[in-house]
């Protein structure tokens, strides 16, 4: 189920923090998408988090929307209307669920992304991919209004600090775009913010590429964004990148190395050991490899989800 896209889960996750520029990074295991438009009011602070990162709780399926033809958008109710999920940015959440396949019960945990924004009441979304393999994927797809998943969290990537460099480069495969996004989102929707931010985004068609709109509203509107996608197989009228992320593509569309940069990579393993070189096996980063270290990007400057 793309579980080894971000992590290698059992049953417990090992954190570590490091320095990242002048921000703080907390590393573990990365994460899927979630994406969600509503409510902005604030919520009371007096409620009790919705979530616990030592125990999970049982979270109500609200509805399911549409979004492509293997990927749904799943809403979730919080405790009561003026909840807020709370969840710092590039942060996830654990999803379990006791599931029955060919007379075998097995405890299935899976890390989801929520990009809803801070200020959104009542209710989490999570965007997610149908794999033909995959245990949880299939078992939301098979929930209904009304059934019950749970979670635990949040559980920390990387501390994002406003302005705390220069030029942000994001690059992410498939479903990797999704701690990629809460960042933009972070980063944009602060005026204070001057941080300049370029996406690689790369899928399989233009029918998988997740948040096309929104990602092209985004550039359209904020100067100190732009968006490069890459197809394997594009229609005809393609003006984006063709086959699959190169030294080539990555020189052009991301900055220089530099103190200043961040590299943010999230993606399939395949994907991540071609561009920045695959986590070490208690989830560090390691050393930077792939395509990024043809370019001359050090390890400060590169943080693999």
């Amino acid at each position: 189920e793309y579980m080894g896209i971000f992590c290698r889960l059992v049953g417990t996750v090992m954190f570590r923090r490091v320095a990242i520029g002048s921000g703080l990074a907390i590393s573990g295991i990365g994460s899927f998408l979630v994406f969600s438009e509503a409510n902005t009011k604030f919520s009371n602070e007096t409620l009790a988090p919705p979530l616990s990162p030592n125990e999970f709780r049982e979270f109500e399926l609200q509805r399911v929307e549409f979004v492509t033809h293997n990927t749904r958008l799943f809403r979730f109710a919080l405790p009561t209307p003026e909840h807020r999920l709370n969840l710092p940015v590039s942060s996830c959440v654990l999803a379990r669920s006791t599931i029955v396949r060919d007379g075998v019960v097995e405890d299935v945990i899976r890390p989801y992304t929520p990009t809803s924004k801070e200020g959104d009441l009542g209710f989490f979304n999570l965007i997610v991919k149908r794999y033909p393999w995959g245990k949880m994927s299939n078992h939301l797809f098979d929930m209904k209004p009304g059934d019950k998943l749970q979670f635990k969290g949040p559980l920390e990537n990387i501390l994002y600090v406003p302005n705390m460099k220069k030029q942000i480069a994001l690059i992410a495969g498939g479903t990797g775009i999704t701690p990629m996004f809460q960042i933009l989102q972070k980063v944009l929707s602060d005026k204070t913010d001057t941080t300049n931010v370029s996406l690689v985004f790369a899928n399989i068609s233009e029918w998988d590429i997740l948040l096309k709109e929104k990602l092209d509203t985004l550039a359209a509107t904020h100067p100190n964004f732009r968006v490069h996608y890459v197809l394997e197989n594009p229609p005809q009228d393609w003006n984006g990148s063709i086959g699959l992320i190169s030294e080539k593509v990555l020189s052009e569309h991301i900055p220089k190395p530099s103190d200043d940069v961040l590299v943010m990579v999230c993606g399939p393993p395949g994907m991540m050991k071609a561009i920045s070189g695959e986590k070490l096996p208690d989830y560090s980063q390691g050393a930077v490899g792939g395509v990024l270290q043809k370019l001359g990007y050090s390890s400060k400057q590169v943080w693999k989800f």
